[in-house]
């Protein structure tokens, strides 16, 4: 991903991907959903002019925004360059199915054999995170979420989530 050339941006909206799909369609899909966060903020991802550009105008119509602080623009069609590099150093690795229930953020549903392929693995790279469907999906049979790591990021928008089941 250092290889990448720099001038990708992020940014999370207090919108739904559905509210975004007008300003994202003027960008000619050269910026897209990044990550579903929760029910009503999503994460942009694409270069830094046009995110940037999307972001004033929701800001603009009274809608929190933030800029994420990143290296790149992940998720985002910015990644395309590095996909194939990425499945080919992966691909002598060997895989293997999970032995506990593992939710993937590619779908937020249980991870299927397709987790056991280095495609899989590389689709995270470019695909958006369904965290909030994640979370969703497993709510009903979760008594304790815990976060691990120095800022508590998931723990807001799983707090976030939860709010709206």
């Amino acid at each position: 991903m250092g290889q990448l050339p720099t001038g990708g941006a992020m940014a999370t909206i207090a919108a739904t991907p559905d509210e975004l799909t007008d300003d994202l369609a003027q960008t000619d899909g050269q910026v897209s959903i990044a990550a579903l966060n929760t029910p009503g903020n999503t994460v942009i991802s694409g270069p830094e002019e046009l995110v940037t550009g999307i972001s004033e105008a929701w800001a603009e119509r009274g809608r929190k925004t933030r800029t994420l602080s990143v290296s790149h623009a992940f998720h985002s069609p910015l990644m395309d360059p590095i996909l194939t590099p990425f499945t080919n150093a992966i691909t002598g690795l060997t895989y293997h199915p999970p032995t506990i229930p593992l939710i993937s953020n590619l779908t937020g549903q249980p991870a299927d054999t397709d987790i056991t392929t280095p495609d899989y693995w590389a689709q995270h790279i470019r695909q958006p995170v369904h965290f909030h469907p994640a979370i969703t999906h497993i709510a009903p049979d979760t008594g304790i979420f815990l976060e691990i790591g120095p800022d508590p990021i998931l723990t807001t928008a799983t707090q976030h989530t939860l709010h709206h089941l």
